[in-house]
């Protein structure tokens, strides 16, 4: 019987924790070989697939818009020489950001919980965002800088515990490859840096170190900083010339509210006011992770850091963003670039539940129960194989291509008019699939209502304008349309 309840208490509780991690990474590469392309991923491939990655830093001929995420598209190139070029492989890279997002996660929660379960429980609140999700399975630079945000999260942890070079170094590491996989996770850089800073002088009061230690204990997070800084200041000011960083929201309000919106993915459960009811707990969480966090941070309690790591973390990244947006003119983060704040207020979430834990056992057990709890349904209900949530008008591109490219016999290839947001996932396919039955894509904002394409592809709202020559041939719900031109056409024949 103690046998018994030895394994119970122990080795299920890992079983299932590695179970956990292996369902989460499978659905992030179930996703990564059975989505379509999306719009983003198209164009960093056409754009930057050919080209030497590291030269960006230094020329500007790069940076015409915000979407190289120099880490990831390197690794695609890598990912694509060796598994070939198709929507598994080049995401591939991100599926390792998964990786790491679950490896330290579950690190993390296990060192912070006080037993095995309440660790899964934790681990479950910090990974069961679908939108979060999402981007683990998509050639972006999101879920890698997420990946190296979550092990250099964890080994900020410990090394607050206990000040140390090795963890220092691991930080700087990760905190590198962060910011170099999405440069907005600069933020959560100089959050880190700050964070060591305040600990550092904590550690000097606690006992007088030499100045030779404190050097030694920063050269690697400053040799880092150093780096980013060589490396990003061109970069950054090729940018901010060209107008990239105003995209977002002119207002703190409208991006909080869409970072809620994104994370319930269209799901009513309140009806008409579930987002100003999530709008409100995510307020409450993150108030009362930073007043608890203000308290201990007085108390000078470095033995249990967590707390004051997850609030600092997020007040600091918020603070940022605030003061980028006063100061240099920037947006606030929305959607996507948003996504730095989901796993930190998931960090301040479950440290109110530690918290929680000191005053009465049962109330940490419930609160971070109801998390999780909420965290499994919420996921149950939102995750599918189908489309992503941030590009979805492009999960039937492949489908629509191909289909038109089977309607090919001979003689020249068939012209496809499209939609410019369709048009990169669509040309991506023509080249790599490759269709030699689709004549080049053009691209372009505006529609061209005088040329006699074979094909047209559209969003709902251009119909009216090429109904009177085309006909319908597909209506994928409310995203894309495909049009056929009607042999009584007026538009002319000749080829365009």
């Amino acid at each position: 019987m103690a046998l018994t309840r030895l394994f119970v208490r122990n080795s299920i509780p890992r079983i299932l924790m590695v179970l956990l991690q292996a369902a989460l990474l499978g659905y992030s590469l179930l996703r990564a070989f059975r989505l379509s392309m999306t719009h983003d991923e198209s164009s960093t491939f056409l754009n930057f697939h050919h080209r030497w990655i590291p030269e960006a830093f230094w020329d500007p001929s790069y940076w015409v818009t915000a979407n190289l995420h120099p880490l990831n598209s390197w690794l695609m190139q890598g990912t694509g020489a060796v598994f070939g070029i198709a929507e598994g492989p080049l995401r591939l890279p991100n599926v390792f950001g998964h990786l790491l997002y679950l490896i330290f996660s579950a690190r993390l929660s296990r060192s912070i919980a006080p037993n095995a379960w309440w660790a899964i429980a934790a681990f479950l609140v910090l990974n069961l965002n679908p939108y979060l999700l999402e981007f683990f399975s998509l050639a972006r630079g999101y879920g890698l800088a997420n990946g190296f945000m979550m092990m250099g999260g964890s080994f900020l942890f410990w090394w607050l515990s206990r000040p140390n070079l090795k963890d220092g170094i691991w930080i700087s590491i990760a905190g590198f490859f962060m910011v170099i996989s999405q440069f907005i996770w600069i933020n959560a850089w100089l959050a880190i840096l700050l964070i060591m800073g305040i600990r550092s002088w904590a550690w000097m009061q606690e006992e007088p170190r030499t100045r030779s230690e404190l050097v030694k204990m920063w050269l690697a997070p400053m040799g880092t900083t150093l780096g980013l800084a060589i490396l990003l200041w061109n970069p950054l000011r090729w940018l901010s010339q060209g107008g990239e960083f105003q995209w977002g929201e002119d207002a703190l309000m409208v991006s909080w509210r869409q970072m809620i919106m994104d994370s319930l993915m269209g799901q009513g459960y309140l009806s008409g006011a579930t987002t100003e009811v999530f709008m409100g707990i995510a307020l409450v969480i993150w108030i009362v992770g930073g007043v608890l966090a203000l308290r201990i941070f007085l108390q000078r309690r470095w033995n249990d850091p967590f707390m004051v790591m997850a609030a600092a973390l997020f007040w600091a990244c918020l603070s940022a963003m605030i003061l980028q947006h006063e100061l240099l003119g920037s947006q606030y983060l929305v959607r996507r670039t948003a996504l730095i704040f989901y796993p930190l207020s998931a960090m301040l979430g479950v440290g109110i539940a530690r918290e929680l834990l000191k005053i009465r056992y049962w109330m940490g057990g419930v609160s971070v129960g109801l998390m999780m709890g909420f965290g499994i349904w919420h996921f149950s209900r939102t995750a599918q194989l189908t489309h992503t949530q941030e590009w979805g008008f492009d999960a039937n591109t492949r489908h629509v291509v191909e289909y038109v490219n089977d309607q090919y016999s001979d003689g020249q290839p068939l012209t496809l008019g499209i939609d410019w947001v369709f048009e990169h996932t669509a040309e991506f396919y023509r080249l790599t699939l490759p269709l030699e039955g689709i004549a080049p894509l053009e691209y372009s904002k505006e529609l061209d209502l005088d040329r006699p394409y074979d094909y047209y592809y559209i969003e709902p709202m251009d119909l009216p304008l090429l109904e009177a020559d085309y006909q319908l041939v597909t209506q994928f719900e409310d995203k894309a349309i495909l049009l056929r031109r009607k042999v009584d056409s007026k538009i002319a024949t000749e080829s365009p």
